[in-house]
């Protein structure tokens, strides 16, 4: 039987794994799931890119000016900081340009 514990650190596991930008390898037993967590890992994948999207654009809107982004965003400073941790972005302004580095490396995770 899985316990609330498991299903807790497969939640935790499957959040961390949408963030990264790369493929997934799900090894395991017929019928333990793996259908499920492929389809979560790539609803939470969605919902990250629609968030660096959204990140990218207000920064570019705000000129790269964090506190006018955060305000384009409806959220503080603090959280559009944290935000940009998370999904490890990187702008580099310079005559309006900017780059973004993601993460692109194999992830697997075996039931």
């Amino acid at each position: 039987m899985v316990t609330q514990v498991k299903l807790g650190t497969l939640a935790r596991q499957i959040a961390k794994i949408s963030e990264r930008n790369g493929p997934v390898l799900l090894a395991g037993e017929f019928g333990t799931g793996k259908k499920r967590v492929a389809e979560s890992i790539r609803q939470n994948a969605r919902r990250a890119e629609a968030d660096q999207d959204a990140i990218l654009s207000a920064m570019r809107y705000a000129n790269y000016n964090v506190t006018r982004a955060a305000r384009v965003l409806h959220i503080s400073r603090a959280t559009l900081y944290s935000l940009i941790d998370k999904y490890n972005l990187r702008f580099v302004s310079s005559q309006g340009k900017s780059s973004r580095d993601r993460e692109s490396s194999a992830t697997s995770l075996i039931f």
